[in-house]
């Protein structure tokens, strides 16, 4: 008896023990906390050049770390269709990504080389952040890899960060070679400051660099300044505050605020054009604005370098340490109009603001030192605004040698803003003539495009424009007809040119990627480059849809395997989504892939109506054509693109059979008037 009961006893306290044990810590990873936005850029360690005893070429430290201009760490492509070879990545030439971490208020950096986190605090665990503010939703970086800001609207302060001082450690371990370290920590947080000497306590939305000229900083020439130093040419960013309709243009890190300029209800506020219902007004260096964030809470020492703060501290000015993401201050909710993203051209010398409560697009003419308001862009068929405007840039790409970006599709003089607008579509503005800025048609009714017989507009596909409201609209549903309308809402807009080949299963030419909230990536039609498929064509027919240069040739099937013997797919309208049921058929294909198309015959049974098919020939008229014989097909299509839905049923009123036993008592008759399928 003794030895159960010692057992139950031994598990009793064994039970006990494991009850009163603390629960495990489960410790953070600290890699990603709600990210919303990504800057890249590109640094490399540079020491003192000298000669070995052989006459080789030595580099002795300390090494300096530096930012250089993107094309130091990725050769700009040469022209449309190729790209220089790539250096191999060295301590010259080092690629990394700027991820801010809004929930938490601060930054996590990527190695850009090897796609791996790097550890920013050595002692804690997972991989250390930076501590930047309150809700720092948007970064942006110089182009001459110098400096970094982010927008914090939770703390009302932007945030200048120098990556240089945040990697030197790394370069040094990574490379085991001695680098001069940087004091303070990278870090000066920044509250504008008016001319009259006042902080500027509004939420910023969005803060982004003007452009600046990177062609004499090439290898270790003119390197970063560095201990929160200022640049000879200064730093100037573009800042819009929404609670007080305000843009403004500051220089960093003094945070003075150099130009400034409002949105207001204009004298013709009752036009039906949203963009004549507004003004963009001059400023000056002292706005007004309601305090977002509570008065007084401008830091002490903003503005001041990154090598001390003013009161001693070495956190840079930071006034809330790392607890950036503990009270998080409500955004203001005031202003008439907010506006909020923003976009500048390459060479900086223009700029498009979006406005969440207005639907039109602030446009002006943008310096160092001042903001010229010269039109504003109307959205169409609206009354939201938009809360994100994206170029179609591609940033790295340096033609001249002096300021990086140039558009995509440039030399074709395709030239795009695109705008997320608040109704859940997304819009294209033609801004190849700033000032003259027009929004595009994107979903033209290519069976009936004109509106005005005796005046037509070009609607080939070498229009680069089509204007809003000159053509027929094709409507997605009964009241959304305007904008591009994706199966889910766009999130964001990056614009690209690939290279490649023109088979069916590659992206070749120029095209806006198109980011929506299922994640799903859509391609918007820039300079793309036709696909080639196998067709059933006349024999000298190189593109669907085109004439064959004799209408009495035969039809032939071209199915390669060299691209010579397959056919070209009709050229595609830019502006447009990219037709990705271009591909050849196959009996096999998935019913749901390519294009519109009737695999299988309809089943007709013996008492329902005859279905009488159609006499087609080739893949023009019939998808599924696989040879030049004449084929029945049951259905066509005029306009395949606007084919959704690739499944049908046919509906009849079904047989009628006598004696009838109910219906409409027609004197001593009794009637059947149907269903009215046929009225």
């Amino acid at each position: 008896m003794m030895r159960p009961l010692r057992f139950r006893i031994g598990l009793l306290s064994l039970l006990s023990a494991a009850a009163c044990t603390p629960a495990p810590n489960i410790l953070p990873t600290n890699d990603l906390n709600r990210p919303t936005d990504i800057a890249f850029m590109c640094l490399g360690a540079f020491g003192t050049a000298g000669t070995d005893a052989d006459g080789g070429m030595t580099e002795t430290g300390p090494f300096t770390v530096s930012g250089r201009p993107m094309k130091a760490c990725h050769a700009p492509p040469v022209d449309d269709m190729s790209a220089e070879k790539q250096p191999a990545a060295s301590k010259h030439n080092r690629t990394f990504a700027f991820v801010p971490n809004s929930a938490s208020g601060d930054l996590s950096v990527i190695d850009g080389d090897t796609w791996k986190l790097v550890d920013m605090d050595k002692s804690t665990s997972g991989y250390g952040r930076v501590p930047l503010g309150t809700l720092p939703e948007q970064i942006s970086s110089t182009t001459d890899g110098c400096r970094l800001v982010t927008a914090n609207r939770g703390s009302c302060d932007l945030t200048l960060v120098d990556p240089s001082a945040l990697l030197a450690s790394t370069f040094a371990a990574q490379y085991n070679i001695d680098v001069s370290i940087p004091s303070g920590n990278g870090l000066q947080r920044i509250t504008p400051r008016r001319g009259d000497g006042t902080f500027l306590q509004a939420a910023p939305y969005e803060a982004v660099f003007l452009p600046r000229n990177t062609s004499g900083l090439k290898d270790d020439a003119n390197l970063c300044p560095t201990n929160g130093a200022s640049p000879t040419d200064p730093w100037r960013a573009l800042v819009t505050f929404p609670s007080c309709d305000l843009v403004a243009l500051i220089d960093l890190p003094s945070g003075d605020i150099i130009a400034s300029a409002k949105v207001k209800a204009s004298a013709t506020r009752t036009d039906p054009d949203p963009a004549k219902q507004i003004v963009f007004e001059d400023a000056g260096t002292s706005p007004s604005c309601p305090a977002d964030c509570g008065a007084d809470r401008a830091p002490a020492d903003a503005g001041a370098s990154d090598g001390a703060s003013s009161d001693g501290d070495s956190d840079g000015g930071a006034s809330d340490g790392a607890a950036t993401g503990g009270n998080t201050s409500p955004i203001a909710a005031g202003g008439s109009y907010n506006p909020t993203s923003i976009a500048i051209l390459p060479r900086g010398d223009h700029a498009y603001v979006s406005l969440a409560q207005q639907a039109a697009i602030l446009s002006f003419a943008l310096t160092p030192s001042t903001v010229t308001p010269i039109a504003n862009v109307t959205l169409h068929g609206t009354s939201a605004g938009s809360n994100r405007i994206r170029l179609g840039v591609d940033p790295w790409a340096d033609p001249t040698g002096d300021y990086p970006g140039q558009f995509v599709g440039e030399k074709q003089g395709r030239k795009y803003l695109y705008v997320i607008a608040r109704d859940g579509s997304l819009r294209i503005v033609d801004v190849r003539n700033p000032g003259g800025e027009t929004e595009c048609e994107t979903n033209f009714d290519p069976l009936d495009p004109q509106t005005d017989p005796m005046n037509p507009v070009d609607v080939t596909p070498g229009n680069v424009c089509i204007p809003y409201g000159k053509v027929n609209r094709r409507p997605y549903s009964a009241n959304s007809t305007d904008g591009l309308r994706l199966p889910a809402v766009p999130v964001d807009v990056a614009a690209a040119q690939m290279t490649g080949d023109n088979n069916e299963d590659t992206v070749n030419g120029g095209y806006a990627w198109v980011l929506t909230a299922s994640g799903t990536i859509y391609l918007v039609n820039i300079t793309p480059k036709p696909r080639s498929i196998k067709a059933v064509v006349q024999s000298s027919q190189p593109e669907l849809f085109a004439p064959a240069s004799n209408p009495d040739d035969p039809f032939v099937y071209k199915n390669g395997p060299d691209v010579s013997n397959l056919v070209s797919e009709a050229t595609p309208y830019p502006n447009q989504p990219r037709d990705r049921n271009v591909m050849s058929y196959t009996v096999s294909l998935d019913p749901s892939l390519g294009a519109a198309r009737l695999d299988l015959p309809p089943l007709q049974l013996t008492t329902g109506p005859q279905i009488e098919p159609l006499w087609t020939q080739g893949t023009e008229n019939d998808a599924t054509a696989v040879d030049n014989r004449v084929r029945q097909t049951y259905v066509f299509f005029p306009d395949r693109n606007a084919a959704v839905a690739q499944g049908w049923d046919v509906a009849w009123e079904g047989t009628i059979i006598s004696p009838r036993y109910s219906g409409m008592l027609d004197g001593p008759k009794l009637k059947d008037g149907g269903g009215g399928f046929c009225s």
